[in-house]
């Protein structure tokens, strides 16, 4: 046999330590995604304490907007259910 001769155990533990880094690398995105997240809606709550507007107004904003929010996952829900009656009449 010419070239170098590695034993399998070197193979399988650089593997491992290649294997390793990959999973650390996606816990740590995904902690640093969570942790962006988490920012981003304390700023947002932040802002919406601290606006301009009385708090009647904002909370008033606030329904409105969650309204609207529960209107549009109602109505994709139901565009969805609808979806699967029909796939599952054409069966």
């Amino acid at each position: 046999m010419n070239g170098t001769w590695i034993p399998f155990g070197i193979i399988c533990e650089k593997v491992r330590v290649v294997f390793d880094t990959w999973t650390f690398f996606i816990m740590d995105t995904g902690k640093t995604l969570l942790t962006f997240l988490a920012g981003a809606a304390v700023g947002a709550m932040t802002a919406l304490l601290l606006a301009p507007d009385s708090g009647d107004k904002t909370r008033g904003r606030l329904r409105a907007k969650a309204a609207g929010v529960a209107d549009m996952a109602k109505g994709k829900i139901l565009e969805g259910l609808d979806a699967i009656e029909a796939a599952l009449q054409e069966e």
